[in-house]
């Protein structure tokens, strides 16, 4: 398991870097997507800020020179699939 693996300092990093894709994801859906159902932005958009933050983390992990990401690509490296 990947908390298992990883120390609190290292789990720290890696929060901050999903965090960052997070927020990269919310600038770019925000404006596209205000409301849904009469209510704000993020409120029923899980899906799309889900799939947004995968797509952005697949394209950025490759080569990523963030310490979060890079400890996460090696970890899945590790894992047999």
């Amino acid at each position: 398991m990947l908390n298992n693996s990883l120390t609190p300092k290292q789990l720290t990093m890696l929060c901050n870097d999903l965090a960052q894709l997070r927020l990269i994801a919310d600038l770019t859906l925000a404006p596209k997507m205000p409301y849904f159902a009469n209510k704000p932005y993020p409120i029923g958009r899980c899906r799309e800020i889900r799939d947004e933050v995968f797509s952005l983390l697949q394209i950025q992990l490759p080569q990523t020179d963030k310490p979060g990401l890079c400890l996460l690509k090696s970890v899945l490296t590790k894992v047999p699939i």
